[in-house]
């Protein structure tokens, strides 16, 4: 049992860190496009939103095929995908508005610390809802 047991922790370890990387890497797709996008858009919350969408495609290729190895890409996990960056994008949005518009905070700063909590909630979604293994 304790072999068992290690073996779980050691692959939930790597699972774990595979996402971290894929999110890492998509962290930076959505800083470079909060700064493309800033002068385009007015909107904290516009803003917000596309940069997140564009870094979503990105973080969804890479975390199905490296992170969980999920194999091909069939209509439910993208609806699960999009349902659980649905929730994660309103959450960011959310946060931002308060931290930025209401409460007067840097917009990076505000980003980062907003950054940890989504990566938390979708780390979670993604391991239990979209890409279930049972074997972790």
């Amino acid at each position: 049992m304790p072999q068992l047991k290690m073996e779980k922790a050691a692959a939930l370890f790597w699972l774990a860190f595979r996402f971290g990387l894929v999110g890492l890497g998509s962290v930076g797709v959505y800083f470079i496009a909060l700064y493309l996008l800033r002068p385009l858009l007015d909107s904290t919350i516009a803003l917000t939103a596309a940069a997140y969408v564009i870094s979503a495609v990105f973080n969804f290729i890479l975390q199905n095929f490296f992170t969980f190895r999920g194999g091909a890409v069939h209509s439910a996990k993208v609806v699960k995908y999009m349902l659980m960056h649905i929730l994660c994008m309103t959450i960011n949005s959310s946060a931002m508005y308060l931290l930025v518009d209401i409460a007067g905070q840097k917009l990076y700063l505000s980003q980062l610390i907003t950054t940890g909590i989504v990566a938390i909630v979708s780390f979670v979604l993604s391991s239990r809802y979209v890409y279930r293994d049972r074997s972790v």
